[in-house]
């Protein structure tokens, strides 16, 4: 589904640079250029809610982020990011597929019950979610010119992305366990600041600052009609970029 997704975006993409590009045949400033780039990610999950057979009160964590105390937690996420990109003056537009791994999601559910359950510190709920997120992304970014120097052009942005969240659950409700993989799909949004650092000619190095909202994570029924879900989940991500202008 998402190889389709990125196929009309792509194709579409094409007809609207390809006019730009005859648009802006006389400009010297215009054309187009390739960006791989390396994403470091401080990804949040607020707002855990579970339902079904599973019973509050509900305690996330991750395997960096040890502290259970509330339904909030938090993961570092690696990931990478491969753009085909137009330029046109001081405006830049990028078509991307990115792929992120990954958020270790941990939640132990329900009162503590000694006499019964001996497993998973002895609560009669648990489960264990791995997310892996991929996506078609498109980014809008303007330089800053009041900012330039001679080795740097500083640049605001925002994106739009079509993401696609799979989801690897495991999932324990009393003695009954279930592993099952499902996929989830979201629109989001992002803002970014950042910038070029000018080397040569054709090739310039990005650092870049971005928040994007990820969208909604949910999962059930599972394992005796078990439900989890949370309607917060976004990302500050930290990304290193090569542009090589064509």
């Amino acid at each position: 589904m998402l190889k389709v997704i990125f196929l009309k975006y792509f194709l579409v993409s094409m007809l609207v640079v390809s006019s730009l590009n005859t648009y802006a045949s006389q400009e010297s400033d215009s054309g187009f250029y390739i960006s791989p780039k390396l994403i470091v990610g401080h990804a949040s999950i607020r707002n855990g809610k579970v339902k079904g057979s599973y019973q509050e009160p509900l305690i996330l964590y991750t395997d960096q982020n040890h502290d259970k105390n509330d339904n909030n937690t938090s993961d570092i996420v690696g990931g990478a990011l491969l753009s085909l990109g137009y330029y046109n003056e001081n405006w830049r537009a990028e078509l991307s597929y990115s792929y992120r791994y990954r958020f270790d999601l941990n939640g132990d559910v329900g009162e503590l019950d000694l006499d019964e359950y001996h497993n998973h510190n002895n609560l009669p709920g648990h489960f264990r979610l791995d997310v892996n997120t991929q996506s078609v992304r498109f980014d809008l970014y303007y330089s800053i010119l009041a900012l330039e120097t001679e080795s740097l052009k500083p640049f605001v942005g925002v994106s739009i992305e079509s993401l696609q969240h799979n989801i690897l659950a495991k999932v324990r409700n009393a003695y009954n366990y279930t592993e099952e993989s499902s996929d989830s799909s979201e629109i989001s949004l992002g803002f970014s600041i950042g910038t070029e650092v000018i080397w040569t000619k054709d090739v310039n190095f990005t650092v870049s600052l971005h928040y994007i909202d990820l969208g909604d994570i949910d999962i059930g029924p599972q394992s005796g009609n078990a439900y989890f879900s949370t309607d917060n989940f976004s990302t500050i991500d930290l990304m290193f970029g090569v542009n090589y202008y064509f």
